[in-house]
C-alpha cells in the first residue's frame, strides 16, 4: 500500500520545502534584508486588523466572564 507518509515521499516534501525557504531568503536578501519592508507591512497588518483583534480579546473576555458566572451558579 502506497502511503503519503512513506519515508521517500516525505523526503521528497522536506526538499521541496527547504527548496523554496532558500528562494524566500534569497528574495529577502535581494531587497536589503526585509527589515524596514517587514516593519512597514507589520504596521499596516496592525493598523488594519487592530479594531477586529480587539474585537476578538473582548469576546474572550466575556466567555471566560460568563464562564465564572456559570461555574458560580453550578456550585451554589
Amino acid at each position: 500500500m502506497d502511503s503519503i507518509l512513506d519515508s521517500d515521499s516525505m523526503k521528497d516534501f522536506v526538499d521541496v520545502g527547504t527548496n523554496v525557504l532558500n528562494l524566500l531568503a534569497k528574495f529577502v536578501d535581494n531587497i536589503g534584508g526585509g527589515g524596514n519592508l517587514l516593519l512597514s507591512l507589520g504596521g499596516i497588518a496592525t493598523s488594519v486588523f487592530s479594531k477586529s483583534i480587539g474585537n476578538e480579546i473582548n469576546k474572550v473576555i466575556v466567555n471566560f466572564q460568563n464562564a465564572k458566572y456559570n461555574a458560580q451558579l453550578f456550585q451554589q
